[in-house]
């Protein structure tokens, strides 16, 4: 499966109306990953660990139903979604 295809399946979306914006995030969504992580990611989805695929759709998944800052009572939140513990063991240590 490609990145856009498990997206949408992710995403429940059924046609192709969303395809240029859902590419869209998933390249910044690898981008964003990959600066959390500290390292490098392959240049292709189908690459990366099970793992980080799941974090990729998860952080993917985000930016796309909150293409605005979240705001609760005025104040900016971020969102649990089991991210920072699914990234956790890939994340490089500098000492």
């Amino acid at each position: 499966m490609t990145a856009l295809s498990d997206l949408k399946q992710h995403l429940e979306i059924l046609d192709d109306t969303d395809d240029a914006q859902l590419t869209r995030i998933i390249m910044s969504a690898l981008a964003m990953l990959a600066n959390d992580i500290g390292a490098e990611m392959p240049a292709a989805y189908e690459d990366l660990p099970p793992a980080l695929q799941h974090a990729l759709l998860l952080k993917a998944t985000h930016l796309f139903w909150n293409r605005n800052p979240v705001l609760l009572d005025h104040s900016v939140v971020m969102l649990a979604m089991g991210y920072d513990d699914i990234i956790a063991p890939y994340v490089r240590q500098v000492c």
